[in-house]
């Protein structure tokens, strides 16, 4: 009798385990979505943007309204006047007056020593207005040896006009001068 009723037991348990299964899986599974009085029918997508944009502005003022605003700052106006690339170095095809040509380097070198005096008996101002007022260490005038000659050239100009300028001013102490084309180093402005 002890056997009938563990196994009348352990059928009931499995019979209420199975039951419990089906009626928690039953509980999960959607049916056929059923619909109710306060759902609308969806809309017909609109086919261009004119079937949308049906908004009519003309009875409305759509003027930007003008506001007037004094803006005061510490800036100088120096800087307000600049871009951004002012003051950038920059290598071009330029030009430069040669003042001496030679094949002995120690001639080439003493021209240039009397070159580097000329330039500094100059006044900052005659210095600037000639384009040979320069900042930190950058040259004035260099020597340029191309074989088998050493050349001595003075100045960076983007045009020859800055050169001629130069030129003329150099002319009496300096005789046979020449505006030659060179690789220069010039600032943005």
């Amino acid at each position: 009798m002890r056997r009938s009723a563990i196994q009348t037991a352990s059928s009931c348990g499995a019979f209420i385990l199975t039951t419990g299964l089906l009626v928690l899986g039953s509980g999960c599974a959607s049916g056929p979505r059923m619909a109710t009085d306060q759902e609308a029918p969806e809309a017909a997508a609109p086919k261009t943007w004119a079937d949308v944009e049906t908004v009519d502005l003309s009875g409305r003022d759509v003027s930007v309204p003008v506001r007037s605003r004094v803006v005061e700052h510490d800036v100088p106006e120096s800087l307000l006047e600049s871009r951004a690339d002012d003051g950038i170095v920059e290598e071009i095809m330029g030009y430069r007056v040669q003042v001496f040509s030679s094949i002995d380097r120690n001639e080439a070198l003493i021209m240039l020593d009397s070159v580097m005096e000329w330039v500094d008996s100059l006044e900052e101002e005659r210095r600037r207005a000639l384009g040979l007022s320069r900042s930190g260490q950058e040259e004035v005038a260099r020597t340029i040896f191309a074989s088998p000659y050493y050349r001595v050239r003075v100045g960076d100009f983007r045009t020859k006009d800055q050169a001629v300028v130069l030129r003329n001013a150099m002319e009496r102490r300096f005789p046979q001068l020449l505006v030659v084309p060179d690789q220069v180093r010039v600032t943005r402005n």
